[in-house]
């Protein structure tokens, strides 16, 4: 009797075990915003017509693209909602339709862009880590004509084109290791730190040291406060203040990733971003 009851009590723990598994999100169901570090911006929609000097790569309104942090644009705000195996949903939270791929077309350099409706068969996306911590590829995940949902092992990813400021998103070969297609799905408010001149400021990151150096063109006499914040919002370095031009600030026991440097001095408040690695 006593090992019968050990037999069903491992088996139940099994079964438990398997369903937490079998259930877990990689992401979980919210509103976020999608983010890279290799320009410093967040995934928004084109809303700038064909032709006009504002649009010089004549990207479609609708588009997927790039764009500068912008806390007040609600274009910038994606739901994420969770369908099954790491397969979701992407609606922008601006333009109130889903993100999608045109013409369900599953090769290279197909067009993502919103204006899709819950029905329509090309708005599922695969959500994978990289390897990277915090780090994700956004892959193709429907069926139709490629079949990549029936087995659920898409081969086109989203991709910056060329890497380059404000550009259009494209679908590119999966490469995890591809800047380019490594986003961080982030909460609004880890991102939503006002920016402010800061011509006066600079920060050269020295990667041997895992240390940046501070420098301040024009500090005055009052101290200046540095404090660093994490994408989560979240203070890793306590604030210190320096009565100097220089600062050297340490990163060492800190995750590999963007941080943000807060450099308040009087009534002026500077943000800089560095890329820890």
């Amino acid at each position: 009797m006593k090992k019968n009851y050990i037999t069903i009590l491992l088996t139940l723990v099994i079964i438990f075990a398997c369903c937490t598994i079998a259930s877990a999100q990689i992401i979980a169901d919210g509103t976020y915003k999608i983010f890279n570090t290799v320009n410093t911006e967040v995934m928004s929609v084109n809303t700038i017509p064909q032709g006009n000097p504002g649009n010089p790569d004549n990207l479609i309104i609708g588009r997927a693209r790039m764009a500068s942090q912008d806390a007040n644009d609600d274009l910038q705000l994606w739901t994420f909602t969770h369908q099954g195996n790491d397969i979701y949903t992407i609606q922008n939270v601006g333009d109130n339709t889903y993100l999608g791929v045109k013409d369900g077309w599953c090769g290279v350099f197909g067009d993502v862009q919103v204006g899709f409706a819950d029905t329509s068969d090309w708005i599922f996306f695969k959500v994978s880590a990289t390897g990277i911590t915090n780090k994700y590829t956004l892959e193709i995940a429907f069926d139709a004509a490629c079949n990549f949902g029936s087995t659920n092992v898409p081969v086109k990813a989203f991709d910056i084109d060329g890497g380059n400021s404000e550009a259009k998103i494209q679908t590119f070969d999966v490469d995890g290791m591809n800047q380019n297609q490594q986003f961080e799905i982030v909460t609004p408010a880890s991102l939503s730190i006002d920016e402010v001149a800061k011509n006066d400021v600079k920060v050269i990151y020295n990667p041997q040291e895992r240390s940046a150096v501070l420098t301040q063109a024009n500090a005055v006499n009052a101290a200046t406060t540095v404090t660093i914040i994490d994408v989560s919002g979240r203070q890793v370095r306590s604030p210190k203040k320096v009565h100097s031009q220089e600062l050297q600030i340490d990163f060492n026991g800190l995750t590999n990733g963007l941080y943000f440097i807060q450099i308040e001095n009087q009534n002026k408040r500077q943000i800089q971003k560095v890329l820890v690695f």
